[in-house]
């Protein structure tokens, strides 16, 4: 939440490219709301305010219903076997995913 979406993207990427299959990933979000920010509530304009005055802005949020998409995207499989993936824990989401074998480099020159 405090990287911009290029760096969060950036961050999937590179761990997807040196990590085995089946590694896992752990991490917590927040919600975007409908104008792609991220939304905690009724208290979310505050929050993005105090959050920007302390230095920390929240920069990157997704829907937990677009959160596959995107880590499927980067080599990553929702593990949500693992986690509540679409459950809320206070104003966060928690998420685990799984490295997926497409695109792995090792994989190729293993076989």
């Amino acid at each position: 939440m405090y990287l911009p979406p290029a760096a969060v993207r950036e961050l999937f990427r590179q761990c997807a490219e040196i990590t085995g299959v089946g590694s896992r990933i752990a991490f917590s979000y927040f919600s975007a709301g409908a104008d792609g920010r991220p939304d905690v509530g009724r208290f979310t304009g505050l929050m993005l305010w105090l959050q920007k005055i302390v230095g920390e802005p929240w920069l990157w949020s997704i829907r937990p219903d677009e959160l596959s998409l995107f880590l499927k995207e980067l080599g990553w499989t929702t593990s949500s076997e693992l986690a509540g993936m679409s459950v809320k824990h206070g104003v966060e989401f928690y998420g685990v995913a799984t490295k997926n074998n497409s695109g792995d480099k090792n994989e190729s020159a293993i076989t």
